[in-house]
Protein backbone atom coordinates (compact mmCIF):
# COMPACT_ATOMS: atom_id res chain seq x y z
CA UNK A 1 0.00 0.00 0.00
CA UNK A 2 2.89 2.35 0.81
CA UNK A 3 4.05 1.78 -2.78
CA UNK A 4 1.28 2.70 -4.51
CA UNK A 5 1.03 5.58 -2.29
CA UNK A 6 4.35 6.98 -2.74
CA UNK A 7 4.75 5.73 -6.78
CA UNK A 8 0.90 8.08 -7.15
CA UNK A 9 2.49 11.17 -5.44
CA UNK A 10 5.64 10.63 -7.15
CA UNK A 11 3.56 10.74 -10.48
CA UNK A 12 1.40 13.84 -9.48
CA UNK A 13 3.74 15.69 -8.56
CA UNK A 14 5.48 15.36 -12.04
CA UNK A 15 2.43 16.14 -13.39
CA UNK A 16 2.11 19.55 -11.63
CA UNK A 17 5.38 19.97 -12.09
CA UNK A 18 5.25 19.73 -15.83
CA UNK A 19 1.74 21.86 -15.53
CA UNK A 20 3.33 24.42 -13.71
CA UNK A 21 6.03 24.98 -16.55
CA UNK A 22 3.07 25.04 -19.19
CA UNK A 23 1.11 28.00 -17.05
CA UNK A 24 4.74 30.12 -16.82
CA UNK A 25 5.30 29.84 -20.28
CA UNK A 26 1.59 30.52 -20.91
CA UNK A 27 1.70 33.74 -18.68
CA UNK A 28 5.09 34.64 -20.29
CA UNK A 29 3.55 35.04 -23.44
CA UNK A 30 0.47 36.93 -22.58
CA UNK A 31 2.58 39.65 -20.54
CA UNK A 32 4.55 39.76 -23.73
CA UNK A 33 1.12 40.51 -25.96
CA UNK A 34 -0.84 42.55 -23.32
CA UNK A 35 -1.96 42.99 -19.77
CA UNK A 36 -2.87 39.88 -17.64
CA UNK A 37 -5.37 40.54 -15.08
CA UNK A 38 -7.68 37.86 -13.30
CA UNK A 39 -10.89 37.66 -12.59
CA UNK A 40 -12.90 34.53 -10.48
CA UNK A 41 -15.82 33.60 -8.67
CA UNK A 42 -13.61 31.99 -6.65
CA UNK A 43 -13.56 33.53 -2.84
CA UNK A 44 -11.15 36.07 -1.86
CA UNK A 45 -7.19 34.21 -1.45
CA UNK A 46 -8.77 31.12 -3.37
CA UNK A 47 -5.79 31.48 -6.42
CA UNK A 48 -3.15 32.43 -4.13
CA UNK A 49 -3.56 29.33 -1.57
CA UNK A 50 -4.10 27.01 -4.47
CA UNK A 51 -0.91 28.15 -6.21
CA UNK A 52 0.77 27.35 -2.33
CA UNK A 53 -0.50 24.05 -2.35
CA UNK A 54 -0.35 22.76 -5.51
CA UNK A 55 2.32 24.96 -7.90
CA UNK A 56 3.99 27.06 -5.89
CA UNK A 57 6.49 27.53 -8.37
CA UNK A 58 4.05 30.17 -10.11
CA UNK A 59 3.28 31.90 -6.97
CA UNK A 60 5.28 35.10 -7.38
CA UNK A 61 4.24 35.55 -10.90
CA UNK A 62 0.45 35.18 -10.09
CA UNK A 63 0.71 37.32 -7.33
CA UNK A 64 2.37 40.53 -10.00
CA UNK A 65 -1.17 40.11 -11.71
CA UNK A 66 -4.44 42.08 -10.27
CA UNK A 67 -6.68 39.40 -8.96
CA UNK A 68 -10.90 40.24 -8.49
CA UNK A 69 -12.43 37.71 -6.61
CA UNK A 70 -15.94 37.18 -5.76
CA UNK A 71 -16.90 38.62 -2.14
CA UNK A 72 -18.56 36.20 -0.18
CA UNK A 73 -22.32 38.05 -0.68
CA UNK A 74 -21.52 39.36 -4.35
CA UNK A 75 -24.92 38.59 -6.42
CA UNK A 76 -24.37 36.03 -9.59
CA UNK A 77 -23.56 38.85 -11.73
CA UNK A 78 -20.46 39.51 -10.15
CA UNK A 79 -17.95 38.80 -13.46
CA UNK A 80 -20.35 40.84 -15.80
CA UNK A 81 -19.79 43.65 -13.59
CA UNK A 82 -16.47 43.12 -13.18
CA UNK A 83 -15.33 42.46 -16.95
CA UNK A 84 -17.48 45.60 -17.71
CA UNK A 85 -15.51 47.71 -15.12
CA UNK A 86 -12.03 46.27 -15.53
CA UNK A 87 -12.06 45.40 -19.33
CA UNK A 88 -13.51 48.64 -20.80
CA UNK A 89 -9.91 50.41 -20.86
CA UNK A 90 -8.95 47.89 -23.40
CA UNK A 91 -9.22 47.78 -27.42
CA UNK A 92 -8.14 44.43 -27.58
CA UNK A 93 -9.44 41.87 -25.01
CA UNK A 94 -9.21 38.24 -24.70
CA UNK A 95 -10.82 36.18 -21.79
CA UNK A 96 -9.35 32.89 -21.15
CA UNK A 97 -11.35 30.38 -18.72
CA UNK A 98 -13.37 27.31 -18.56
CA UNK A 99 -16.10 28.28 -16.98
CA UNK A 100 -19.57 30.05 -19.13
CA UNK A 101 -19.23 33.12 -16.47
CA UNK A 102 -16.39 34.50 -18.03
CA UNK A 103 -17.69 33.74 -21.39
CA UNK A 104 -21.00 35.33 -20.96
CA UNK A 105 -19.25 37.85 -19.32
CA UNK A 106 -17.02 38.84 -22.48
CA UNK A 107 -19.80 38.24 -24.83
CA UNK A 108 -21.87 40.73 -23.04
CA UNK A 109 -18.96 43.21 -24.00
CA UNK A 110 -19.46 42.23 -28.03
CA UNK A 111 -23.03 43.20 -27.63
CA UNK A 112 -24.62 46.61 -29.19
CA UNK A 113 -25.29 48.24 -26.10
CA UNK A 114 -22.41 47.88 -24.34
CA UNK A 115 -20.20 48.99 -27.36
CA UNK A 116 -21.60 52.56 -27.45
CA UNK A 117 -18.97 55.39 -26.46
CA UNK A 118 -19.88 58.19 -23.94
CA UNK A 119 -21.50 60.07 -27.42
CA UNK A 120 -23.09 57.03 -28.78
CA UNK A 121 -20.02 56.16 -30.90
CA UNK A 122 -19.24 53.05 -31.84
CA UNK A 123 -16.44 51.56 -29.58
CA UNK A 124 -13.56 50.38 -31.58
CA UNK A 125 -12.98 47.51 -28.26
CA UNK A 126 -12.05 43.79 -29.81
CA UNK A 127 -13.25 40.66 -27.48
CA UNK A 128 -12.25 37.54 -27.80
CA UNK A 129 -13.41 34.46 -25.83
CA UNK A 130 -11.24 31.46 -25.32
CA UNK A 131 -13.76 28.63 -23.61
CA UNK A 132 -11.33 25.57 -22.38
CA UNK A 133 -12.59 22.01 -21.59
CA UNK A 134 -14.32 22.06 -18.41
CA UNK A 135 -13.09 19.41 -15.87
CA UNK A 136 -10.05 18.75 -17.85
CA UNK A 137 -7.41 16.18 -16.88
CA UNK A 138 -3.90 17.66 -15.62
CA UNK A 139 -2.50 16.23 -19.27
CA UNK A 140 -5.37 17.95 -21.18
CA UNK A 141 -5.07 21.09 -19.32
CA UNK A 142 -1.26 21.20 -19.82
CA UNK A 143 -2.40 20.28 -23.97
CA UNK A 144 -4.73 23.35 -24.20
CA UNK A 145 -2.16 25.46 -22.57
CA UNK A 146 0.60 24.45 -25.39
CA UNK A 147 -2.52 25.28 -27.81
CA UNK A 148 -2.86 28.47 -26.21
CA UNK A 149 0.83 29.55 -26.38
CA UNK A 150 0.66 28.42 -30.24
CA UNK A 151 -2.49 30.47 -31.09
CA UNK A 152 -2.16 33.32 -28.50
CA UNK A 153 -0.26 35.63 -30.70
CA UNK A 154 -2.47 35.23 -34.00
CA UNK A 155 -5.72 35.44 -31.66
CA UNK A 156 -4.40 38.61 -30.34
CA UNK A 157 -3.67 39.92 -33.88
CA UNK A 158 -6.89 39.22 -35.23
CA UNK A 159 -9.16 42.23 -36.16
CA UNK A 160 -12.28 41.31 -34.86
CA UNK A 161 -14.10 39.88 -31.71
CA UNK A 162 -14.18 35.90 -31.29
CA UNK A 163 -15.87 33.44 -29.87
CA UNK A 164 -13.61 30.28 -29.85
CA UNK A 165 -13.96 27.00 -27.76
CA UNK A 166 -11.16 24.01 -26.89
CA UNK A 167 -13.00 20.54 -27.17
CA UNK A 168 -11.24 16.98 -27.25
CA UNK A 169 -12.71 14.56 -29.56
CA UNK A 170 -14.09 11.93 -27.79
CA UNK A 171 -11.77 8.67 -27.36
CA UNK A 172 -9.12 10.47 -29.23
CA UNK A 173 -5.42 10.65 -27.12
CA UNK A 174 -4.42 14.36 -26.30
CA UNK A 175 -1.66 14.72 -28.49
CA UNK A 176 -4.11 13.53 -31.61
CA UNK A 177 -6.04 16.21 -29.81
CA UNK A 178 -3.38 18.57 -30.63
CA UNK A 179 -1.90 17.96 -33.78
CA UNK A 180 -5.40 18.19 -35.20
CA UNK A 181 -6.00 21.57 -33.42
CA UNK A 182 -2.55 22.41 -34.66
CA UNK A 183 -3.02 22.24 -37.99
CA UNK A 184 -6.96 23.37 -38.50
CA UNK A 185 -6.14 26.36 -36.52
CA UNK A 186 -2.93 27.24 -38.74
CA UNK A 187 -5.14 26.50 -41.91
CA UNK A 188 -7.64 29.15 -40.97
CA UNK A 189 -7.76 32.49 -42.57
CA UNK A 190 -8.72 35.74 -41.62
CA UNK A 191 -11.73 35.46 -43.76
CA UNK A 192 -12.84 32.17 -42.38
CA UNK A 193 -12.16 33.35 -38.44
CA UNK A 194 -14.77 36.56 -39.29
CA UNK A 195 -17.36 34.28 -40.82
CA UNK A 196 -16.94 31.18 -38.01
CA UNK A 197 -18.35 33.23 -34.71
CA UNK A 198 -17.95 30.10 -33.12
CA UNK A 199 -14.85 28.19 -34.25
CA UNK A 200 -14.24 25.21 -32.57
CA UNK A 201 -10.61 23.95 -31.21
CA UNK A 202 -10.98 20.51 -31.81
Amino acid sequence: MSFRVSTASSYLCHILAAFAKAVTQTLQIASSLGNIVIITNSAPGWVDQSCQIFMPQILQQIRSYPIFAKPMHAPLTFKITTFRRECKKFTNLISIGDGDAERAASLRLQAPAERKGPLGEESRQRVKSVKLVELPTCQQLIVQHEMLQVRMPDVTAFHGSLDLKSRFPAGSPQSKAWNRAHVLFNAGTERELRSSPALLFV
